[in-house]
C-alpha cells in the first residue's frame, strides 16, 4: 500500500506542478501516460482527461493492492493452520497422556512418568486414537478451507495476472516505439 502511495502521489503531483508552472500545453503530461485518441492541447479537455485517468488508476490499484492483500492474509492464515496441525501431530502422545490422566482423575507424578518423560506403552490406545482422530479432523478441515480459498480467489487471481500481463505488454510496446534520440537528446 505504501509503495502504491507513494508511486501514485509522485506522479500525480509531478503533472500537477507541471500543470500549474507552465501555461504552455505542450509542457503538460499526464501522469501515467498520453491518451493521444483526444485532443489534450486545451484547458478542459486535458483537465477532463487527467481527472478522468487519475482516478481510474486510483482506483484500479487500490483493487488490485486490496485483492493481493487479502490473498497474502489467507495464505498467512492457512500456513499458521499447518503449523498448528504440525505441532498438534509433535504434542499427540503429551496429550493422549492428559486426557488419561483426567480420566483417571490422576494429577502430578504417577506410575506412567519417569521423571518428565512419559512410558508410552502405559496410555491407552483409546487416548491415541482419540487424538489421532482430532487431528485428521482438524487436517481435512484446514484442507476443506483451503479448497475453498482457491474457488473464491481463483478468478480473481487469474484476472489480476491477465490485467497485469496486458499493461506490461502494453508499457513494452510503448517503450518499443520511443526513439533512442529522444531519450539521448532531452
Amino acid at each position: 500500500m505504501v509503495g502504491i502511495i507513494i508511486c501514485y502521489s509522485v506522479s500525480v503531483a509531478y503533472t500537477v506542478i507541471r500543470r500549474i508552472t507552465s501555461s504552455n500545453p505542450q509542457d503538460w503530461i499526464l501522469a501515467f501516460g498520453p491518451i493521444t485518441v483526444l485532443n489534450v492541447s486545451y484547458s478542459p479537455n486535458y483537465d477532463i482527461l487527467w481527472m478522468y485517468q487519475n482516478i481510474c488508476t486510483f482506483c484500479i490499484a487500490l483493487n488490485f493492492c486490496q485483492i493481493i492483500l487479502i490473498l497474502a492474509a489467507m495464505l498467512a492464515f492457512v500456513s499458521t493452520q499447518f503449523k498448528m496441525l504440525q505441532n498438534n501431530f509433535s504434542r499427540i502422545i503429551q496429550n493422549g497422556y492428559k486426557m488419561m490422566m483426567k480420566d483417571s482423575q490422576l494429577y502430578g507424578e504417577s506410575a506412567h512418568t519417569q521423571g518428565d518423560k512419559i512410558d508410552v506403552s502405559q496410555i491407552g490406545w483409546k487416548y491415541l486414537e482419540s487424538e489421532l482422530h482430532s487431528i485428521v479432523r482438524y487436517h481435512l478441515s484446514i484442507i476443506e478451507i483451503v479448497i475453498d480459498l482457491e474457488d473464491i480467489f481463483s478468478n480473481a487471481m487469474l484476472s489480476v495476472y491477465l490485467f497485469t500481463l496486458a499493461i506490461l505488454c502494453f508499457e513494452v510496446y510503448r517503450a518499443a516505439m520511443v526513439s533512442i534520440t529522444i531519450i539521448l537528446y532531452k
